[in-house]
């Protein structure tokens, strides 16, 4: 499991500019995606699984672990540490939205 998000990991983190010539859309819609999950829950319910899920995701994804509750609550518990992971995870998402090209290419 760790050789695979180590993977993940490089495979995201090796494209660093905005500028790229193609962009990774896989990544992206299911990182938003994710995102919006986290952030529909700071105004409504949503099922535990799905958010546990969403966090997983992204802390796993990104690098960038979580302030978020999901054992006896879920959500935050204040707008700070919303605020914290959300900007830290959309700065991942910028940095990271290129497709890495291999050697062959």
């Amino acid at each position: 499991m760790k050789k695979i998000i180590l993977f993940f990991v490089i495979v995201f983190s090796s494209c660093k500019s905005k500028d790229c010539a193609s962009m990774n859309y896989k990544l992206i819609d299911e990182y938003e995606s994710k995102l919006a999950i986290v952030k529909k829950a700071q105004k409504e319910e949503v099922k535990v699984v799905e958010y546990r899920d969403a966090l997983t995701y992204l802390s796993i994804t990104s690098g960038v672990m979580t302030l978020a509750e999901y054992s006896d609550m879920i959500g935050y518990r204040n707008a700070a540490d919303y605020n914290h992971d959300m900007k830290l995870w959309r700065e991942w998402l910028d940095k990271n939205r290129c497709v890495a090209v291999s050697a062959k290419e």
